[in-house]
């Protein structure tokens, strides 16, 4: 990440998901968004790195004074974007489940990685905000020392990375 490249677009409706913001800050320089409007997103652009931490419901992103439609927020990303970060719950379409060999997925991760963007990084179950400020101090870092074992391994959020092989 470098000194700039990164956006923090975040709820500030729970204390773990300012903190996760605030180390994200202090430790990359990351410029943050709290509880952004559609029309904040239009500065996923100006990263290099995006990170979003809120809540996901069907076919929303939650923020402490509202929602934003997360189709719409995902046509903000382009080639320019290297990495996406998606700390919200549930970002895999369980209905693809349902089908034994789909052809289009409906999935967060695969959506960003057809507008360019090189690595996602998502949750497929519900994600314990413990996990989620673990991961973020150290994730960027590539250090692979996480004390994840602090948490309940349901608590994990199911990370995967998706995109290119470096």
């Amino acid at each position: 990440i470098n000194e700039s490249g990164m956006g923090v677009f975040y709820t500030t409706e729970g204390k773990n998901a300012v903190e996760e913001a605030y180390t994200l800050r202090k430790k990359y320089n990351a410029v943050l968004y709290p509880d952004p409007d559609i029309k904040k997103f239009s500065a996923i652009k100006n990263h290099s790195s995006v990170h979003i931490i809120a809540h996901h419901r069907d076919s929303f992103l939650i923020f402490n004074n509202g929602t934003v439609i997360l189709e719409e927020v995902i046509n903000y990303f382009s080639k320019n974007n290297s990495f996406a970060s998606f700390n919200i719950c549930d970002s895999f379409d369980q209905n693809n489940l349902k089908e034994k060999y789909y052809a289009y997925n409906k999935s967060i991760a695969q959506q960003v990685l057809k507008k360019g963007v090189n690595k996602v990084l998502t949750h497929n179950w519900e994600l314990g905000q413990n996990a989620a400020i673990e991961l973020s101090k150290y994730f960027y870092d590539n250090k692979t020392k996480l004390n994840m074992r602090a948490n309940q391994p349901s608590e994990y959020g199911g990370y995967m990375v998706w995109g290119k092989l470096n």
